[in-house]
Protein backbone atom coordinates (compact mmCIF):
# COMPACT_ATOMS: atom_id res chain seq x y z
CA UNK A 1 0.00 0.00 0.00
CA UNK A 2 0.95 3.28 -0.35
CA UNK A 3 1.16 6.30 2.16
CA UNK A 4 -2.25 7.55 0.48
CA UNK A 5 -4.00 4.06 1.11
CA UNK A 6 -2.39 3.72 4.85
CA UNK A 7 -2.81 7.33 5.31
CA UNK A 8 -6.09 8.33 7.70
CA UNK A 9 -7.73 11.51 9.61
CA UNK A 10 -7.63 12.32 12.97
CA UNK A 11 -8.79 14.71 15.38
CA UNK A 12 -6.15 14.82 18.07
CA UNK A 13 -4.80 17.16 20.96
CA UNK A 14 -1.37 18.24 20.67
CA UNK A 15 -0.60 16.01 23.37
CA UNK A 16 -1.48 12.92 21.36
CA UNK A 17 0.02 14.78 18.26
CA UNK A 18 3.44 15.12 20.08
CA UNK A 19 3.80 11.23 21.11
CA UNK A 20 2.64 10.32 17.62
CA UNK A 21 5.52 11.96 16.09
CA UNK A 22 7.41 10.98 18.90
CA UNK A 23 7.18 7.20 17.33
CA UNK A 24 7.78 7.86 14.14
CA UNK A 25 3.74 8.94 12.81
CA UNK A 26 4.10 11.36 10.03
CA UNK A 27 1.75 14.35 9.24
CA UNK A 28 1.28 15.05 5.57
CA UNK A 29 -1.37 17.00 5.71
CA UNK A 30 -3.17 19.25 8.16
CA UNK A 31 -6.89 21.19 7.89
CA UNK A 32 -7.18 22.95 11.21
CA UNK A 33 -5.37 23.94 14.14
CA UNK A 34 -6.58 25.92 17.40
CA UNK A 35 -4.36 27.24 20.06
CA UNK A 36 -5.14 28.92 22.57
CA UNK A 37 -2.83 31.32 23.86
CA UNK A 38 -4.72 30.92 27.75
CA UNK A 39 -4.83 28.13 30.26
CA UNK A 40 -7.67 27.74 32.69
CA UNK A 41 -7.75 24.73 34.80
CA UNK A 42 -10.23 26.04 36.75
CA UNK A 43 -13.04 26.09 33.75
CA UNK A 44 -15.08 23.55 34.68
CA UNK A 45 -14.12 22.66 38.16
CA UNK A 46 -17.20 23.88 39.56
CA UNK A 47 -19.31 21.82 36.89
CA UNK A 48 -16.97 18.78 37.48
CA UNK A 49 -17.20 18.60 41.20
CA UNK A 50 -20.82 19.15 41.37
CA UNK A 51 -21.71 16.12 38.99
CA UNK A 52 -18.85 14.16 40.42
CA UNK A 53 -20.23 14.47 44.10
CA UNK A 54 -23.34 13.48 42.87
CA UNK A 55 -22.45 10.84 41.04
CA UNK A 56 -21.00 9.49 44.65
CA UNK A 57 -23.14 10.22 46.47
CA UNK A 58 -25.61 8.19 44.26
CA UNK A 59 -23.36 5.08 44.00
CA UNK A 60 -23.25 5.04 47.91
CA UNK A 61 -20.19 3.88 49.62
CA UNK A 62 -17.72 0.69 47.80
CA UNK A 63 -18.57 -2.29 49.33
CA UNK A 64 -15.06 -2.48 50.67
CA UNK A 65 -16.09 0.18 52.90
CA UNK A 66 -17.85 -1.11 56.00
CA UNK A 67 -16.96 0.85 58.67
CA UNK A 68 -17.65 4.34 60.27
CA UNK A 69 -13.57 4.30 60.28
CA UNK A 70 -13.40 3.86 56.69
CA UNK A 71 -16.04 6.05 55.52
CA UNK A 72 -14.33 9.21 57.72
CA UNK A 73 -11.40 8.34 55.71
CA UNK A 74 -13.29 8.11 52.20
CA UNK A 75 -15.04 11.43 52.50
CA UNK A 76 -11.54 12.90 53.65
CA UNK A 77 -9.45 11.32 50.96
CA UNK A 78 -12.47 12.54 48.06
CA UNK A 79 -11.84 16.31 49.40
CA UNK A 80 -8.08 15.95 49.60
CA UNK A 81 -7.38 14.34 46.72
CA UNK A 82 -9.95 15.81 44.68
CA UNK A 83 -11.87 18.69 46.22
CA UNK A 84 -15.08 16.80 46.19
CA UNK A 85 -16.94 17.83 49.10
CA UNK A 86 -19.27 14.78 49.78
CA UNK A 87 -21.32 14.44 53.16
CA UNK A 88 -22.13 10.93 54.63
CA UNK A 89 -26.14 11.39 54.87
CA UNK A 90 -26.47 11.46 51.03
CA UNK A 91 -24.29 8.03 50.70
CA UNK A 92 -27.53 6.69 49.24
CA UNK A 93 -27.61 4.28 46.14
CA UNK A 94 -29.76 5.83 43.31
CA UNK A 95 -29.90 4.18 40.18
CA UNK A 96 -31.72 6.92 38.43
CA UNK A 97 -29.67 9.60 39.64
CA UNK A 98 -26.20 8.22 39.39
CA UNK A 99 -26.93 7.64 35.92
CA UNK A 100 -28.38 11.37 35.37
CA UNK A 101 -24.99 12.46 37.25
CA UNK A 102 -23.06 10.36 34.84
CA UNK A 103 -24.79 11.45 31.75
CA UNK A 104 -23.84 14.97 32.78
CA UNK A 105 -20.04 14.94 33.34
CA UNK A 106 -19.85 12.83 30.03
CA UNK A 107 -21.62 15.24 27.86
CA UNK A 108 -19.27 18.31 28.75
CA UNK A 109 -16.26 16.20 28.31
CA UNK A 110 -18.19 14.87 24.20
CA UNK A 111 -19.16 18.37 24.02
CA UNK A 112 -15.74 19.50 23.51
CA UNK A 113 -13.79 16.63 21.57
Amino acid sequence: HGDKERGWVSTCTSIELGEALNNGYKVIKYFRALHYEKWDNELFKGYVSEFMSMKIHSSGFPKEIDSHQKEEKFIRECQEKFGIYLEREKMIPDKAMRYISKLMLNSLWGGLV
